[in-house]
């Protein structure tokens, strides 16, 4: 055992302020260098979700429409009620729901950092899957574009559509195999 005898002697405990300054000055440049990466980080999540999502949506379509014998919509959305269908289209939420009675089946969430254009073939847009689980001549191609054009469109993605409703992620290309760009 050892004993301090010396009256003089003190013990620190705690920080000085030249300490506590340098450990918040380095925790501020690491958040400070971290931000960016993690804008990024989100944008490249909500895209595969998004693709993903619309995937889904056609595949859950196809389902109902073969369960329920009716042909389904999967439209763009702006109140996650009623389609909005037009032939060129910038989609921020997409919805499922019957055709003959408009029906909301399936709603998905709104795209917080990029949009999904739709350019689909039949002049509707929408895609239509009709009883049999194909889509009705109505095929097309759905693009994902960050709202945050820095990155160069390195982050843009794209889903395919074909008349036999069978859906392929293509990421930073179209459907002729050339880059995409986001406008």
């Amino acid at each position: 055992m050892m004993f301090n005898n010396n009256p003089k002697t003190y013990f620190q405990y705690g920080l000085t302020l030249v300490e506590l300054m340098i450990t918040l000055s380095i925790i501020g440049l690491v958040y400070m260098l971290s931000i960016p990466n993690l804008n990024l980080l989100l944008m490249r999540q909500e895209r595969a979700l998004v693709l993903d999502n619309l995937t889904m949506a056609i595949a859950y379509a196809q389902s109902e429409a073969l369960k329920q014998k009716t042909n389904m919509l999967v439209c763009g959305s702006s109140n996650n009620r009623t389609c909005n269908p037009s032939k060129e289209s910038s989609w921020d939420r997409f919805i499922v729901q019957r055709a003959y009675d408009h029906a909301l089946l399936k709603t998905f969430p709104k795209l917080q950092y990029g949009t999904l254009k739709a350019s689909i073939s039949g002049g509707k847009g929408l895609i239509v899957i009709e009883n049999n689980g194909r889509t009705n001549k109505t095929n097309g191609m759905f693009y994902y574009c960050p709202r945050n054009l820095t990155h160069n469109n390195n982050e843009a993605g794209s889903l395919i559509v074909n008349d036999a409703g069978r859906t392929y992620l293509n990421k930073n290309k179209n459907a002729k195999d050339e880059p995409l760009f986001c406008m």
